[in-house]
C-alpha cells in the first residue's frame, strides 16, 4: 500500500513540476538536488504531511548535519556556477548550515535530558566548540 501512494505522490509531484514549468514557475535544479541529498539520507517528506518535512525529518537533519551538509555542498558544487553563485559562497553557506543545525541539536538534545545538574562535560560551550 505505501508503494502506491509513494507512486502516487510522484506522479503528482510530476504533474506540478510539468504545471509550474508551462507557468513560468520553473523548480530550481538545486532544489530537487537538494531533496535528493535528503533522501539519500533518509529524510523525506511524509505525504501525510502534506508533503512538508516534519519533526522527526528536521530532527534526523539536525543530528547529522555535518555530513549531510557536506553532500549537499558537493551537490549544489556540481551546478554550472553562473546559474549557483561563486564557490565561496556555496562552501561559506553550507558551512553556516553547519553551525546552526547542529546548534539546534545540541539544544534539543539538552532539553530532552533529565532535569537536575549537569555533568562538566554536559556544559553547552564544551559541546559547542569541541
Amino acid at each position: 500500500m505505501l508503494k502506491i501512494e509513494k507512486k502516487v505522490l510522484e506522479a503528482a509531484r510530476k504533474k506540478e513540476a510539468e504545471i509550474k514549468n508551462k507557468n513560468g514557475k520553473r523548480i530550481h535544479e538545486a532544489v530537487l538536488l537538494v531533496e535528493n541529498v535528503l533522501r539519500k539520507h533518509s529524510i523525506s517528506k511524509p505525504y501525510y504531511h502534506g508533503g512538508k518535512y516534519n519533526g522527526k525529518a528536521m530532527n534526523a537533519l539536525m543530528t547529522n548535519s555535518q555530513l549531510i551538509m557536506d553532500d549537499v555542498m558537493q551537490a549544489l558544487l556540481g551546478i554550472q556556477e553562473p546559474t549557483r553563485g561563486d564557490d565561496r559562497e556555496v562552501v561559506d553557506v553550507a558551512s553556516r548550515f553547519k553551525k546552526v543545525l547542529s546548534t539546534f541539536d545540541t539544544f534539543f538534545l539538552m532539553a530532552r535530558r533529565k532535569l537536575g545538574f549537569f555533568r562538566e562535560e554536559d556544559r553547552f560551550d564544551s559541546i559547542i566548540y569541541n
